[in-house]
């Protein structure tokens, strides 16, 4: 085998014509492009890295958002009824929404309603026992995450 490995240290990678580039050094990589792409874990297929990447997420009480990614501001429309609004609109409505919050037990499910616009998202929690209709209500725990695309 003539194959030889090498290390590469760098601390700055710019573009040909040496306006600039993507920063090693630093938690921020910038340079991307919407058609950068990432081979498998096994290298025989290829992934766009702009499509993979969650585009919004939220956990959230009763009232606001306690952590979030790509929402400007928390409506609350009572309880367990709220509306997200995106910093960076979403594309389409055809993003998925899923969600995450307190568990259930075998008397009590926890289910999630959504309404999506490409502005916002407004999401519903409520809780079902046995055979009865579902009933808003603010639940802990609550959070949220988007893929699709962005605009």
């Amino acid at each position: 085998d003539n194959r030889m490995t090498s290390q590469l240290n760098v601390d700055t990678i710019v573009d040909k014509a040496g306006s600039g580039g993507a920063t090693l050094t630093t938690p921020t990589l910038t340079g991307i492009s919407n058609t950068s792409t990432a081979k498998s874990e096994g290298g025989a297929v290829s992934m766009n890295i702009a499509q993979g990447l969650v585009k919004a997420f939220g956990k959230h009480s009763s009232a606001a958002f306690v952590e979030s990614f790509n929402y400007a501001s928390f409506t609350d429309h009572g309880a367990g009824d709220h509306t997200g609004n995106f910093t960076s609109n979403m594309s389409n409505t055809t993003y998925v929404f899923g969600t995450a919050g307190e568990g259930g037990t075998d008397v009590v499910r926890y289910v999630y309603l959504y309404s999506p616009a490409t502005s916002s998202v407004r999401f519903r929690t409520a809780y079902v026992t046995h055979a009865v209709a579902p009933t808003l209500a603010d639940l802990g725990g609550n959070g949220n995450q988007i893929t699709g695309d962005l605009a």
